[in-house]
């Protein structure tokens, strides 16, 4: 699966890659760097950087599922849930943060 930061400048493997959420700030480190990362995407409020992280795991476990789905019916069933755009960054395993206007939280 690949990550790619809200700007599009960075594309990253995420099995390569350590995550880490901090009030507004989602930061990326590749494996063996010991630096502070790169910032990946930036938000508003911690709500929204959380619910970001949230979107990245449900992303990547519907990826995993998809990879070891052989029904041909839940594979229907997935497209016709998703919209085209997610489908197809589903498939191809590229999960792009989204900007900070893209995320809603309940206050």
């Amino acid at each position: 699966m690949r990550i790619v930061s809200q700007n599009g400048l960075i594309d990253i493997p995420y099995e390569m890659t350590a995550l880490h959420a901090t009030d507004n700030h989602i930061r990326m480190c590749m494996a063996g760097d010991t630096g502070k990362g790169s910032l990946l995407a930036e938000y508003s409020s911690p709500d929204k950087t959380q619910k970001a992280i949230e979107m990245l795991h449900r992303f990547y476990d519907s990826n995993e599922f998809m990879k070891n789905c052989n029904s041909e019916d839940t594979f229907k069933q997935m497209r016709e849930l998703l919209s085209e755009e997610n489908f197809n960054n589903m498939i191809s395993s590229i999960f792009r943060f989204p900007v900070d206007e893209e995320i809603e939280v309940e206050v």
